[in-house]
Order: structure tokens, then C-alpha cells, then sequence
């Protein structure tokens, strides 16, 4: 399942990601936290597997997925997985990434693991509107 976080730039999308990731890594086998940025070290608790994925040198949408499917495969008991601004990793507009969500939905779905996406809009392009969502 993929699961959107959305509001304009500033609205808290990260905090309610990391809240809950913090939440709910007690409850699951395994939570990872990825973003482009080591400034929530501190802030997200130990039993998180945070990883900067700029570390990684990712910057196209196949990339990204295929980052993700490596992190998927490397390890069978993540249930739970949050991107922080993945427009931001692969460098494009979030309405040009249509097949970026859909690739997502299918590792989501194949690897039954749900998948937080923060997006960073008022209003969601429509392609977005068949995911379950929550406005921040």
C-alpha cells in the first residue's frame, strides 16, 4: 500500500513522518526512513534504519525504485518504509512522476510493505488520487 503525506512546503509533513516512524518501529519488525538529509538523526529513534539516500547518488525514478527494491530484497522483515520528498531525490516535478508512483504501488504491493511518500502540494495531481492520503 502506498500512503501519501501532503501540504505546501512548511506544513509538517516531516514530523508526522517521523512521529510515526518513531510510533510504530516498536510495533514492527523493521521501519526505514529515507530522505536527502542527516539533519533527523537525532530525531528519529535507533530502531529506524534512516538512510540518506543523496549517499547513494540517486537521481533518476528508476534509480530510486531500484534503490528501494535493493533495500526490499536485502532484508525480507521491513513492513513499513517512509520517503521524505521523493521529488526532491530524483530531481523532478511531482506532476511528472506518474510512473514513479505507479512502480512504487507495484514494489508496495509484490513486497507487502506500505510505503509513506511525503509530497509537497496543496492539491494532489489526479493521478495521485487513487492512494490513500492525509492532508498535513
Amino acid at each position: 500500500m502506498v500512503r501519501l503525506i501532503y501540504g505546501a512546503k512548511g506544513s509538517g509533513k516531516t514530523g508526522i513522518i517521523v512521529n510515526e516512524a518513531n510510533n510504530r518501529a516498536v510495533e514492527n519488525d523493521s521501519v526505514v526512513f529515507l530522505t536527502n538529509t542527516w539533519r533527523y538523526r537525532f530525531d528519529i529513534k535507533h530502531e529506524v534504519r534512516l538512510i540518506n539516500a543523496l549517499d547513494y547518488d540517486i537521481c533518476t525514478e528508476l534509480g530510486f525504485t531500484g534503490f528501494i527494491r535493493g533495500i526490499l530484497a536485502s532484508n525480507n522483515d521491513i513492513h513499513l518504509m517512509y520517503i521524505d520528498g521523493a521529488h526532491r531525490l530524483v530531481c523532478k516535478e511531482i506532476a511528472e512522476m506518474e510512473s514513479f508512483y505507479e512502480a512504487l504501488d507495484t514494489i508496495a504491493k509484490k513486497c507487502k510493505v506500505e510505503i509513506v511518500v511525503t509530497v509537497s502540494v496543496d492539491k494532489l495531481p489526479d493521478f495521485l488520487n487513487k492512494y490513500e492520503k492525509e492532508k498535513a
